[in-house]
């Protein structure tokens, strides 16, 4: 742990948030403000995040065989994420998964009633989905809120922190 106030227990807690609460507003302003730095930095290091070049997701665990299996056996896939449009989609593009899908529904976050868990996404798929049984891949306990919520099988994939495989 890194000490108090320190540029380390800075970087530290904004990785704490980025993992327990990315969806929420003021990621960065808050916590600037809290080591006694200028809020106005917050859409700088928006920006600098949105920005990430990526460069490790193309070599992280990736459940694209087993996606490509389920479309060979005639399965339909969408994909409902927490998070701006614009970003995900280029998380796909990095990942390959461009295309992958049938549907994909981002939920916005800078409206809480349609981030996961909530019903919200699920309401998207409605007739998408028209009462077929569905399961529903995810690597964070909000995800398998999500599954419970739309009466779906939860598949835990753990996909880069090993904090959600117990």
């Amino acid at each position: 742990m890194a000490e108090a106030g320190s540029p380390a227990a800075l970087h530290e807690a904004l990785c704490a948030r980025r993992e327990s609460d990315r969806h929420r507003s003021g990621l960065f302003e808050e916590l600037l403000q809290q080591y006694g730095l200028p809020t106005t930095w917050g859409a700088e290091c928006a920006a600098r995040f949105h920005e990430h070049p990526g460069t490790e997701l193309p070599s992280v665990p990736s459940l694209r065989c087993e996606l490509d299996e389920l479309r060979s056996k005639g399965y339909k896939i969408a994909l409902v994420t927490n998070g701006g449009e614009s970003l995900q989609k280029r998380k796909l593009r990095l990942l390959g998964f461009e295309g992958m899908f049938d549907i994909c529904i981002y939920c916005d976050p800078s409206r809480r009633e349609h981030l996961k868990p909530s019903v919200w996404g699920w309401d998207q798929l409605l007739s998408w989905r028209a009462g077929l049984p569905a399961g529903y891949v995810g690597d964070d306990p909000v995800d398998a809120r999500f599954a419970e919520v739309g009466r779906a099988r939860f598949i835990r994939f753990a996909f880069r922190n090993n904090r959600y495989e117990n």
